[in-house]
């Protein structure tokens, strides 16, 4: 009787994330589409997350087996960067259905999405009980811009060293920014380097339809600034540089899209009168995205604190053919893919005045800006594929699968 090889038999495969929709996240929108890729690659794929509001403890998304946690709701905390998402899920009753969970689907891996949240417990947990490798990617750098939290934060996350990345058989980073944090706050050198994948669908035309008239854009010269709010990324820079752009362009309008868990900015607005320019929606369903990015020319925002790099936010819009801003890239990670004013520009970040001269320059020159968007979206083509990035992670949980045994 011939023997399937574990190169070539179906993977099952346990996902762990406390971060899922319908939650709106970047990590959230990753995991949701590694998991459904996956099964479209024949794996079978079940996710464990948390429990949020209405959604439903058990649930099928597209062959992707989705159970939630029962769980604890945390409030928003400053610490936290007053995230709204923050919850507990590490309790006895949960254990308890996990440990029949795994009895029953009998996995042949486990996967950890970030090491920021209380389910690293329970895939560290589990991996040890029942004897399973365990991969871990790393979606966030901790930091924060204030000193105590950022102390108490470091601390935390030495403690997840002992969890998760101490027992991890692999630890994988998707850019040189995070793989540069892990060597140096967790002591890992070699960590893989696997990317995002980027893909944005074309935009649904009533939604398109329906932000205009929500929100008045027509005949307006549309600027998006994609992620939530929080101490990491406030756009105190990009509300001041607008005082700017407006002189030479009143009819300018700035969406900025995600939750906003600061006040500052508000703030902000207001005391520059710059209520008619600055729309903050709220956070937004992730298929609507491709909406907004229809209506924007350029996509703006940058990062503090000392892991600069694209997020995932600004690659998609780059996916998306939009000329994007961001924050200069320090020398020492290895982004030359991304080439300032070539396929992105780059400013330096919490200086309003050059983030206006850069907005203005590219809101002048039609040419400029979609030359610089169209680059873009062929090296997200080229780099960021999410094919080549399924492949990888089903290579890697093969190989690690095949040290085990």
């Amino acid at each position: 009787m011939k023997t399937t090889k574990i190169q070539d038999k179906p993977l099952n495969i346990a996902i762990f994330s406390n971060l899922y929709p319908p939650i709106p996240s970047g990590s959230s929108s990753f995991t949701w589409e590694l998991s459904r890729r996956l099964v479209a690659a024949k794996h079978q794929v079940t996710v464990i997350t948390a429990q949020v509001e209405n959604s439903p403890v058990y649930e099928q998304m597209q062959g992707v087996d989705v159970y939630r946690l029962p769980a604890i709701q945390f409030p928003q905390l400053a610490l936290a960067h007053n995230f709204r998402w923050l919850s507990y899920t590490y309790t006895p009753r949960n254990i308890r259905n996990l440990l029949d969970l795994f009895e029953k689907k009998q996995f042949d891996i486990i996967h950890q999405q970030n090491h920021i949240f209380d389910t690293i417990l329970s895939s560290s947990f589990l991996a040890r009980k029942k004897q399973l490798p365990l991969i871990l990617t790393v979606h966030t750098c901790v930091h924060h811009p204030n000193r105590l939290y950022n102390t108490v934060l470091a601390a935390l996350d030495a403690l997840s060293r002992k969890v998760i990345f101490d027992r991890s058989d692999s630890v994988v980073c998707p850019d040189p920014v995070s793989k540069k944090y892990v060597e140096i706050r967790h002591r890992i050198p070699d960590s893989p380097i696997i990317p995002y994948g980027v893909e944005v669908p074309s935009p649904n035309k009533d939604s398109v339809k329906n932000i205009q008239e929500k929100y008045n854009l027509f005949k307006k010269r549309v600027l998006l600034s994609l992620g939530h709010v929080n101490d990491m990324r406030d756009r105190m820079d990009l509300i001041q540089a607008i005082s700017q752009i407006i002189q030479v362009f009143p009819d300018v309008r700035l969406l900025i899209v995600g939750d906003v868990h600061i006040q500052k900015p508000v703030e902000m607005v207001k005391k520059l009168g710059l209520e008619d320019h600055v729309i903050f929606t709220g956070a937004v369903p992730h298929d609507q995205i491709p909406a907004y990015f229809s209506l924007a020319e350029i996509e703006v925002h940058t990062f503090k604190g000392p892991y600069p790099g694209p997020g995932i936010a600004s690659m998609e819009a780059m996916s998306a053919g939009l000329a994007v801003v961001t924050g200069e890239i320090d020398k020492t990670y290895d982004y030359s893919h991304f080439l300032n004013w070539e396929n992105v520009v780059m400013v330096p970040p919490d200086k309003p005045d050059p983030m206006s001269k850069a907005l203005i320059q590219l809101l002048s020159d039609n040419d400029l800006r979609k030359r610089i968007g169209e680059n873009a979206r062929q090296m997200m083509a080229v780099r960021y594929s999410w094919d080549t990035v399924c492949n990888d992670y089903i290579k890697l949980y093969r190989e690690t699968i095949t040290r085990r045994k």
